[in-house]
């Protein structure tokens, strides 16, 4: 069997390859089918400014003769959905797969192409999502030239969406606590991952804060197993404009003893162990760690 990857490499940390090729033969009563890798691994989207509003990710489609490895004509489809059995942390509906467009087109593409080859390969671009979890390529060749067959026109294509090596802080410790609030629980039951980095250091810091004042840290939000966007009132958005690669952590302002937190003490103690304070948000004390 002959493989056909997708164009381009990965964008971060994986050399992952799928094919959305099928092969078919020119003798009648024999079929064949492209062996097709099911599995693309992407880290979501984070907007920056200067930046385009949507990382494109290319791929490309076409049908080939398997005697002549020339391109045919065929009609296809491609339906891109959610996964909900992997929802990246989410338990709230709605999460959106991402979309397809034609490469180098602009606009905010679609969820399903109805096309058709024209005998040729032809170039669409997968619109990375800012939210983590797995969605899905569900690709059929729905219609082929006289005399061509295929024995599975039909595949799907998993898009594992997410930060690798996030671990998740203990929800409780000799020197810290997490508290997070009702709503926020709800809908992201596991909000406290991290980078063993930043993991590291703020139980660092919890332990100073502890030896110091015999009260534990009060520890909020953190960011979701598989990272990505961290939308804490459920509506696919802000105001977490970080929270999204495992470096960032949010202390209450009332510690485990229910007194108020020596912000000035904790921020020394935070940067010593490479976390800094993040002013924008003035209704935590947030920490952005290394």
């Amino acid at each position: 069997m002959t493989k056909f990857p997708i164009n381009g490499s990965l964008r971060r940390f994986k050399a992952v390859f799928i094919s959305v090729l099928i092969i078919s033969s020119m003798l009648p009563g024999k079929s064949f089918a492209a062996e097709k890798y099911s599995y693309w691994e992407e880290e979501p989207y984070i907007p920056r400014a200067g930046l385009p509003n949507k990382e494109a990710k290319p791929f490309s489609f076409a049908c080939y003769d398997v005697w002549s490895g020339e391109t045919i004509n065929c009609d296809f489809k491609i339906d891109l959905k959610s996964n909900d059995q992997n929802n990246g942390g989410h338990n709230h509906p709605g999460r959106l797969p991402g979309a397809i467009r034609l490469k180098g087109s602009s606009g905010n593409g679609s969820t399903t192409i109805l096309a058709n080859t024209g005998g040729q390969n032809v170039e669409y671009e997968y619109l990375i999502p800012e939210i983590s979890g797995t969605n899905d390529f569900f690709v059929e060749v729905t219609k082929l030239p006289p005399r061509y067959t295929c024995t599975d026109c039909t595949w799907k294509v998993d898009i594992n969406l997410m930060y690798q090596g996030l671990v998740q802080l203990p929800t409780s410790s000799p020197f810290h606590t997490v508290v997070r609030s009702p709503q926020s629980i709800t809908a992201h039951p596991e909000g406290n991952y991290g980078t063993p980095g930043a993991i590291s250091s703020i139980t660092g810091f919890s332990q100073e804060y502890f030896l110091a004042t015999g009260n534990k840290l009060s520890v909020n939000d953190m960011s979701l197993p598989a990272g990505g966007l961290f939308d804490i009132n459920d509506n696919w958005g802000t105001p977490h404009s970080t929270h999204r690669v495992g470096t960032s952590v949010d202390i209450n302002h009332i510690d485990g003893g229910g007194f108020q937190v020596d912000e000035t003490f904790l921020d020394e103690q935070a940067k010593i162990k490479n976390c800094s304070r993040w002013e924008r948000d003035v209704g935590l004390i947030h920490y952005e760690c290394k």
